[in-house]
């Protein structure tokens, strides 16, 4: 097993050419700075505590009020917002009143579908994504010692 006083785990370079699952295990050992078996749960609380969890970062939320004001400043939305007002301004007041209302109902329905849309992916993130349902080819869990998961080991297409 790796040593725990090693001062920062190596990095694979982002530049590097090797794709992950060309290379060697032992490679990939000591790039992660793990052993054979994983990591002991004292290790993987260590690494948890200097680098943080190994999830996606929170982007802020846009607020209800923000949404509808980035869709009236959409090109199209500023033509029709535009044209019913003259449609008003010129007498078609039915006319216009139409066009500002099908508008109206149209970014409502956007900013609530958008919405709902953003709150089922925190959900799913906040629930975790599990392995199964998201697995690439060539995945392998290890815990504790233990095998737990191993997937075909094929490059990816």
């Amino acid at each position: 097993m790796a040593s725990t006083a090693s001062p920062e785990p190596t990095r694979v370079d982002a530049t590097d050419d090797a794709a992950f699952w060309t290379r060697s295990l032992e490679d990939c050992i000591r790039t992660l700075d793990c052993g054979r078996n994983g990591l002991t749960s004292q290790e993987a609380e260590a690494r948890l505590a200097r680098f943080g969890p190994n999830s996606d970062k929170k982007g802020k939320r846009e607020t209800a009020l923000h949404a509808i004001l980035r869709r009236l400043l959409e090109p199209l939305s500023l033509i029709l917002f535009g044209a019913g007002l003259v449609s008003i301004a010129t007498g078609d007041a039915v006319g216009g009143a139409i066009i500002v209302t099908i508008l109206v109902i149209s970014i409502g329905l956007d900013t609530f579908q958008e919405g709902h849309a953003a709150g089922a992916a925190d959900d799913e993130v906040s629930h975790g994504v599990t392995l199964a349902k998201h697995r690439s080819p060539g995945a392998s869990l290890r815990a504790y010692g233990k095998h737990l998961i191993c997937i075909n080991r094929t490059s990816p297409k």
